[in-house]
C-alpha cells in the first residue's frame, strides 16, 4: 500500500540520503540493506530479467524494512514503469535520458491526470481499494519520486532543458556509460574525465537533486 515516501521528503529538506543500486534479485538481501541503515534501493530491471513476481517480493521487503523502494525500468516505456509502480515501487529509474521531451515523457507515465497519464488500478498500492481513490491519485503524485539518469554526452548538453521539466525530481549520473560517450570508457572517476564534464545545474535553482553514482551491487 501506499505509504509516505521518506526519501523524497528528507531531500525536499536539503538532507543527504544514501542508498545502493542491487543487482541481486533477492528480497532477503533488500531487507538487509534497509537495515543497514540505507535510505532508499534501486532495484535493476535494465540489465537483469528478474521476473515480475520477484519484483513485487523485492518491494515487499523494502517496506518491511523501511527503505525507499526504487525500480529502474529498461526505458522510458510505459509498460515497464506501470509495471513497477503498481508493484509498490516509490519512484522509478529511467536510463538513457537525452532531451527535454523524454523527460516529459518519463513523468506523464509516472504521474496521474492532471499531470500525467499513468493508468489507474486499484491493487496492492490502494490497498486494494482500501484507500479512497481521490486521496490516493493525490498521494501517488506526490510521493512518487521520478529520477532520470544522464548516461551520454548528448544528456549532458540537454541536462538544463532536462531538469526544467516539472516533476523531474532528480538527475543521477550514470558514470560508466557517460565516461564512454565522453571518450574516457570504463574510467569516469579520473580528472581529465571530471574536467570534461560540464557543469550541472545548480540544485537550488532547479529544485531538483543532482547526485553521484550509488555503489552498486554485482552478482558474482
Amino acid at each position: 500500500m501506499l505509504t509516505t515516501n521518506t526519501t523524497k521528503y528528507k531531500l525536499s529538506e536539503g538532507k543527504a540520503v544514501y542508498g545502493l543500486l542491487n543487482a541481486v534479485p533477492s528480497p532477503w538481501l533488500v531487507e538487509m540493506i534497509g537495515y543497514a541503515g540505507y535510505d532508499f534501493v534501486i532495484l535493476d530491471t535494465e540489465h537483469l530479467s528478474t521476473n515480475p513476481e520477484t519484483i513485487e517480493h523485492m518491494i515487499r521487503a523494502a517496506e518491511c524494512a523501511g527503505i525507499t523502494p526504487l525500480v529502474r525500468v529498461p526505458g522510458p516505456d510505459v509498460g515497464a514503469i506501470a509495471h513497477a509502480l503498481d508493484s509498490g515501487a516509490q519512484g522509478i529509474v529511467v536510463p538513457r535520458v537525452r532531451s527535454a521531451g523524454e523527460a516529459r515523457a518519463a513523468v506523464s507515465m509516472a504521474r496521474y491526470a492532471p499531470e500525467g497519464t499513468r493508468g489507474i488500478t486499484g491493487g496492492r498500492t490502494t490497498g486494494f481499494g482500501t484507500i479512497p481513490l481521490a486521496r490516493y491519485l493525490e498521494e501517488a503524485n506526490r510521493e512518487v519520486l521520478v529520477v532520470l539518469m544522464i548516461e551520454d554526452a548528448e544528456g549532458l548538453r540537454n541536462c538544463e532543458e532536462i531538469a526544467g521539466v516539472p516533476g523531474v525530481d532528480w538527475l543521477l549520473e550514470g558514470a560508466v556509460d557517460l565516461s564512454q560517450s565522453l571518450g574516457f570508457p570504463v574510467i569516469p572517476f579520473i580528472p581529465v574525465y571530471r574536467r570534461r564534464s560540464p557543469v550541472w545545474p545548480t540544485p537550488v535553482e532547479r529544485q531538483i537533486v543532482i547526485s553521484a553514482p550509488c555503489p552498486v551491487m554485482l552478482t558474482s
